[in-house]
């Protein structure tokens, strides 16, 4: 029993103990809180709300420059649905075996996929981006191309 109750009388003194010390500390009366918190005029910095010009000029040149990257992509793309259109031209009255009706769609649904969805000029964060999905554009046309020829020899 004499241990049970060593052990209360020691937890209670470091409770009170803790509790003092917190409330030791300096008193702020409310004048004093308020004064505080409210900065003076001198030590607010003004926010600069405006980018600095050469900053805005540059980021003007960069998305003039992803814009007209993106219109060569935009006209690559015309240039895919063109040749898509084409390819079905010929194939229409075209008579072919199975395996080669499916190598012929398996190519020809590359092209569809790039203009099913197409990323838009917000997707892209450079002029880089951009040119790497123009050489995708170009090498889907270049197969649809050799496609067409192929198709127009027989």
């Amino acid at each position: 029993m004499n241990k049970i109750t060593l052990f209360v009388a020691l937890l209670l003194g470091a409770g009170l103990v803790v509790y003092l010390s917190l409330n030791d500390g300096p008193r702020e009366t409310e004048e004093d809180a308020t004064v505080m918190a409210t900065p003076s005029l001198e030590t607010v910095e003004p926010v600069q709300q405006e980018p600095e010009p050469d900053l805005a000029d540059q980021e003007q040149q960069r998305r003039a420059a992803m814009r007209a990257e993106y219109a060569k992509l935009e006209q690559a793309r015309n240039d895919v649905r063109k040749q898509l259109g084409r390819i079905k031209s010929v194939i229409w009255k075209l008579r072919v075996p199975p395996e080669q009706a499916r190598a012929i769609e398996k190519r020809m649904y590359q092209g569809h996929i790039l203009l099913k969805n197409p990323p838009l000029l917000g997707a892209f964060s450079s002029v880089d981006e951009i040119g790497r999905e123009i050489s995708k554009v170009d090498g889907v046309y270049g197969d649809l191309r050799i496609l067409e020829d192929e198709l127009s020899r027989e």
